[in-house]
């Protein structure tokens, strides 16, 4: 889903046609008018474009590509990431244990510092917490794991099993933006699929972070946190840590 993010998308392409063998259909949705230059050139997979009249949610956008896809496996991806490498063989590998239904790499930023991507599931004392100052909410990550089991993965790139994605109905469409994420990886656990983070792997992502510096984007967090914790009322699933 690109929002103003137009300039990254012929780069992001141009990586992905580099792993063809794993990548047979790129839908980018327009979310805001804007000047999208692809290349009139032979690219190894097909490409749908879907131009949106009046700007979307997360979910919503998301939904809809869900709707163009017919294959095993659906991937949300943020237009402003980086591959230097195959993400997609590890996270195949990663998905052959049939519990695993959503996975995604390890996240660094633009200078290489891991990202906080995988993360515990937020309470309303824990939320206060990171407001103050006094809990952090990363979930630490045993490197020497090949594979690890957070309670949720933010969504800048999930590779989720597309009958998963289809039973849990997609994302909840009520968050207009932020904890979309949060909330289907929550749904994910509490209906018996796994969330799974892939340690042998990683992808670049040049975050914009705009809910820190635009009161717009601010409120759309707090009103999506608020949002979050009503639904779920403290009632988050049990699962196995590993």
């Amino acid at each position: 889903m690109s929002h103003n993010h137009g300039s990254f998308i012929p780069g992001l392409l141009d990586q992905l046609a580099q792993f063809s063998q794993h990548v047979s259909k790129i839908i980018i949705t327009c979310n805001i008018a804007e000047s999208l230059k692809i290349e009139s050139k032979d690219y190894p997979f097909e490409i749908l474009i879907i131009k949106n009249n009046r700007a979307k949610g997360f979910g919503s956008n998301h939904n809809e590509a869900f709707q163009s896809c017919s294959t095993k496996y659906f991937c949300v991806m943020n237009p402003d990431i980086f591959l230097d490498s195959d993400p997609f063989l590890q996270l195949l590998s990663c998905h052959k244990n049939q519990n695993i239904s959503i996975s995604a790499p390890m996240v660094l930023n633009m200078k290489g510092l891991e990202e906080n991507s995988a993360r515990k599931f937020p309470t309303f004392f824990a939320l206060i917490g990171r407001v103050l100052g006094f809990y952090d909410d990363k979930y630490e990550v045993d490197r020497s794991e090949l594979i690890v089991k957070p309670d949720w993965l933010a969504g800048m790139f999930l590779l989720v099993r597309s009958d998963v994605y289809s039973s849990l109905s997609g994302f909840d469409e009520s968050f207009f933006l932020y904890y979309e994420d949060v909330d289907f990886c929550t749904r994910a656990w509490r209906n018996g699929y796994e969330v799974a983070l892939c340690t042998s792997i990683f992808i670049k992502h040049d975050a914009r972070r705009d809910s820190h510096r635009n009161i717009k984007f601010l409120k759309w967090h707090i009103v999506s946190a608020i949002r979050y914790l009503v639904k779920y009322q403290g009632r988050l699933p049990l699962k196995t840590r590993h």
